[in-house]
């Protein structure tokens, strides 16, 4: 009985591993679960430093010739690292960087803002490694930095002729390259009245083209009325950037 009494309290005393094995798995992962969140917010906060890459990010809509585009970049652009509100004319004011000569293919020599529209067409042109991508047509659009228009209405100003020039004697240069139009506003007003607008805008900037020498049948014009914006409609300076006239080359 003594014997049997000893064994059975030496048994009592023995540790309990089982538990123990528990403890280290449910310890294990938690350490796990702790490491893997950490590893994961470090890959979200490098996401978030993204860059903004061409025309991107919305739903496609109906061209004139029946083909499917898309439009805008779906990334808002801060209005004060492209330069300042004119509260006066409630225009947009581009910095277009310092004056430079730029010539092109037939002498013609052009005086214009290093980050111009017009400087950033020609280096597109004038580069033989840059193609018009025929199958993605959100990419190659340029907006053009200083085309106003009369408030709602459809009349440039008379300070627009000299961009619109510009671009005429650029296509003269470059006989062979197509050019569309794409007219844009901002959220004043409503949706349908803003897509005439749009597009009366688009094809009196494709009309002063032709003026300006440029066969029309190297132009198209559309307009896509509030759609796309590039900046917030809900500052004066957001709004003055989404009233705007693109341009895309669809041929070179």
């Amino acid at each position: 009985m003594h014997n049997e009494h000893a064994q059975n309290d030496h048994a009592q005393k023995k540790p309990g591993y089982l538990p123990i094995i528990v403890i280290t798995v449910i310890l294990g992962f938690l350490a796990w679960t702790l490491l893997h969140n950490f590893e994961g917010k470090g890959n979200m906060w490098a996401g978030n430093t993204s860059t903004n890459e061409g025309h991107e990010g919305h739903e496609p809509h109906d061209t004139h010739d029946g083909s499917m585009e898309k439009k805008g970049t779906g990334v808002m652009v801060s209005p004060t690292a492209l330069g300042t509100l004119d509260t006066l004319t409630g225009n947009f004011v581009y910095n277009t960087g310092a004056i430079e000569e730029l010539s092109l293919p037939d002498g013609v020599k052009l005086s214009v803002g290093a980050n111009s529209s017009e400087a950033k067409l020609i280096a597109f042109l004038s580069d033989a490694q840059m193609a018009v991508d025929s199958l993605d047509k959100t990419k190659g659009w340029i907006s053009l930095d200083r085309l106003y228009f009369e408030t709602g209405k459809s009349t440039l100003t008379p300070a627009s002729q000299t961009q619109l020039k510009n671009i005429a004697a650029i296509l003269k240069a470059y006989p062979n390259v197509d050019l569309k139009l794409g007219g844009y506003t901002d959220n004043t007003g409503s949706a349908e009245g803003n897509l005439k607008l749009s597009d009366s805008r688009a094809k009196s900037a494709m009309a002063s083209l032709v003026a300006a020498g440029t066969t029309a049948s190297r132009l198209a014009a559309e307009g896509y009325g509030q759609e796309h914006p590039i900046a917030d409609n809900a500052t004066a300076e957001g709004r003055a950037l989404n009233r705007r006239i693109d341009v895309r080359v669809t041929k070179k």
